[in-house]
């Protein structure tokens, strides 16, 4: 048995199963809270039904978190792997990997679409037309913007899986399709009906671009350290100046975007407010997170880079409780764009 197989083959596994849970969880705690649940209509009003209701914020949390983690895998080979890692199959493996989220992504976009129309259409997805659908996708601009996004992850994940097979390059192209993908909607949420809506816009694209790279860098770290550890140190070293630049963007972008659209007073006295207070805490418990690896694990990966397999464990399990707080942190955000101030 290698020691890499003795190192808690069950703990992944878990972290998988934990990751969406937890972020489910989140979004339907926040549009409880928040007051973006899905309620019925009044009586003799169209009423698309609850599938589509609670369906909406859950398509749009899958497709977010597989947008996320097709940008980190990307992340890998542009920025982080070594060429070393196309002979050991590490580079091709991080393709392979980023195509099948970016199919996903592709299957959530649809399941959007569907739930739009049927929401749009006021009527349940069981009553919906084909009509209805082309209605949506040609007249509204989320449906222009939803269009766009099943064009650019279908693509996506075929040209990575291309990629993976000859083992070729097309990372960087493949990593700023990726950061457009995961941008779009930012055009067509909260932002738009915002007075100052351009600005408002590249706000929370900037958010989200920041909160991108630096989740899903995150999650591809761990997907690494399993994968490939003797690449760990040199790869989370790289990461970790990006991630505090991420950090900076993330957190001044936040403010600002907060304050721009719902003003002080929503941010102290509106569902809105709190739940944006909610990501507050959870991006400070990430900053100190990020604090205490620039202090020990990072140091423990350089120092110790000659057992891989024993010195990943300390990174690995702080980088996964980071992710959990980022999980509950997605799963808030989405319900924040359904959340009225």
């Amino acid at each position: 048995m290698t020691t890499a197989s003795r190192l808690r083959p069950g703990r992944r596994p878990r972290l998988r199963v934990a990751l969406p849970l937890v972020a489910l969880a989140s979004l339907a705690m926040a549009l409880l809270l928040g007051g973006g649940a899905p309620t019925p209509s009044p009586a003799g009003l169209p009423d698309p039904g609850p599938v589509t209701g609670w369906g909406l914020p859950v398509a749009r949390l899958v497709f977010d978190a597989a947008a996320v983690a097709t940008t980190g895998l990307l992340l890998l080979p542009a920025l982080f792997l070594d060429r070393s890692s196309r002979a050991t199959g590490t580079w091709s493996a991080a393709l392979k990997a980023a195509s099948t989220t970016a199919a996903v992504a592709a299957v959530a976009v649809a399941a959007q679409i569907i739930l739009c129309a049927s929401d749009v259409a006021g009527r349940p997805i069981s009553g919906l037309s084909s009509a209805d659908v082309v209605r949506f996708l040609t007249t509204l601009t989320q449906g222009w913007a939803l269009a766009a996004q099943m064009v650019i992850a279908v693509g996506l994940a075929m040209s990575l899986a291309a990629a993976a097979r000859r083992d070729g390059a097309g990372e960087w192209p493949a990593l700023i399709t990726s950061l457009v993908l995961v941008s779009l909607p930012a055009l067509v949420g909260h932002s738009a009906s915002t007075r100052n809506h351009t600005t408002a816009a590249m706000l929370l694209m900037a958010h989200v671009l920041g909160a991108a790279v630096w989740v899903g860098g995150l999650a591809a770290l761990v997907w690494l350290a399993r994968r490939a550890p003797e690449q760990l140190a040199s790869a989370a070293t790289r990461f970790s100046s990006m991630a505090l630049g991420c950090a900076v963007l993330l957190g001044a972008s936040g403010v600002i975007a907060g304050l721009l659209h719902a003003g002080w007073a929503g941010l102290t006295s509106s569902g809105y407010g709190l739940l944006l207070g909610a990501k507050a805490v959870a991006f400070t418990a990430l900053v100190l997170c990020g604090w205490r690896h620039r202090q020990v694990t990072l140091p423990q990966l350089a120092l110790n880079d000659a057992e891989p397999h024993r010195w990943r464990r300390p990174f690995v399990r702080l980088a996964s409780t980071e992710l959990l707080i980022m999980s509950l942190a997605l799963g808030t955000a989405v319900a924040l764009s359904r959340t009225p101030v």
